[in-house]
């Protein structure tokens, strides 16, 4: 089996991972990279008679196709009324950005306790640095209440719209060509094209993974570069195709033409199938 896959500096298109039946609200503002953050009201309550212990947490993932990163997005937890001072801790974690809110002052895994009848409540303020991808166009962020090993004391999803709606849009990649590696070499033509909405402002990598399954097997791969009447086969190292360079502009396309032999197979069946 063969397949190309993206670099992990690359995002995921339309990434939701958030529970049906969880609170979602867009802001009437896109927020502008570089410009002010937006903010919105969490609270949790108790209504129970007894004291509650709980523990904070942030999820952030990106609308759009390139990667995201701590550094894109800014994120203020303010505790509101007596609720008490708090702490905001956030980590990049493909595909996104985690974290938690806690008491101030307490490690990062610290609980809150919420007295019997009481609410405790917050404002989260969201922004997009100046190192926002402008080839995607949002923000989804997740603020949860939970108690671990218990379901989720309370929850909201906000959808941040970010830039002017015209970008967002995939990068699109095909392969196609021979589904049998052997007898004989597999050629295959890998596809990448700019469908985001802006000129890529990074560089754009991805690499062909030659898959056999549990079968001992060795296989070379190969690129062809240069021209159709002078090029030549280029070896693969690491599997990593050719780089695409940061300028790659909307609507543009790359394509590469890819060998892939059989040097070693010691497995029970004649040849391998392939499969994009």
């Amino acid at each position: 089996m063969h397949h190309v896959r993206s670099f992990p500096q690359h995002g995921r298109r339309r990434h939701r991972p958030h529970r049906g039946g969880r609170r979602r609200w867009r802001p009437a503002r896109a927020l502008t990279p570089g410009g002010a953050e937006e903010s919105f009201t969490v609270e949790v309550s108790n209504t129970s008679g007894r004291s509650q212990q709980f523990e904070g947490a942030l999820g952030a993932t990106v609308e759009g196709a390139l990667a995201f990163a701590g550094n894109q997005m800014s994120a203020q937890v303010t505790a509101l009324g007596a609720t008490p001072a708090t702490a905001v801790q956030l980590v990049s974690q493909e595909p996104g950005v985690v974290g938690s809110f806690y008491p101030k002052g307490h490690s990062s895994s610290s609980e809150f306790t919420l007295p019997a009848h009481t609410s405790f409540s917050w404002k989260v303020s969201l922004g997009a640095t100046r190192a926002w991808r402008v080839n995607n166009d949002g923000i989804s962020l997740e603020v949860a209440a939970y108690q671990p090993g218990h379901p989720v004391f309370g929850s909201r999803v906000v959808d941040f719209q970010v830039g002017n709606g015209r970008t967002g849009g995939p990068v699109v990649e095909t392969l196609t060509g021979s589904d049998s590696i052997a007898p004989g070499p597999a050629y295959l033509t890998y596809t990448v094209t700019n469908r985001t909405g802006a000129a890529i402002g990074t560089t754009w990598a991805s690499a062909l993974v030659v898959d056999s399954g549990s079968e001992p097997t060795q296989f070379a791969e190969a690129v062809w570069v240069g021209s159709a009447a002078k090029g030549h086969w280029q070896p693969l190292a690491y599997d990593a195709l050719p780089t695409i360079a940061a300028g790659f502009g909307n609507g543009s396309s790359r394509t590469f033409e890819l060998r892939v032999e059989l040097v070693k197979y010691a497995g029970s069946t004649a040849s391998q199938r392939a499969e994009a």
